[in-house]
């Protein structure tokens, strides 16, 4: 569990996210460019200034209000 973790700037580039629990983390301005983020739970995280490059994301990754995956660069996954 990574609830509350403070990975502002961190370099998660490629990593595998898969099934994280990421709530309420704070990755201000983080690199998650290519970072496999399916079934990953992110509710109330704090993703301001996060690269999110081809990261992918399945239907089941929870995300924070008012984010949207895609304008973020996320491609969703089946």
């Amino acid at each position: 569990f990574l609830w509350e973790a403070d990975l502002t700037g961190a370099n998660l580039e490629g990593a595998d996210l898969w099934r994280a629990r990421l709530r309420a983390a704070d990755l201000r301005n983080a690199n998650l460019e290519g970072a496999d983020l399916a079934r990953a739970d992110l509710t109330g995280a704090d993703l301001q200034g996060a690269d999110f490059t081809d990261a992918t994301y399945d239907a089941e990754t929870q995300w924070p209000d008012d984010f949207n995956p895609v304008a973020a660069g996320a491609v969703l996954v089946k």
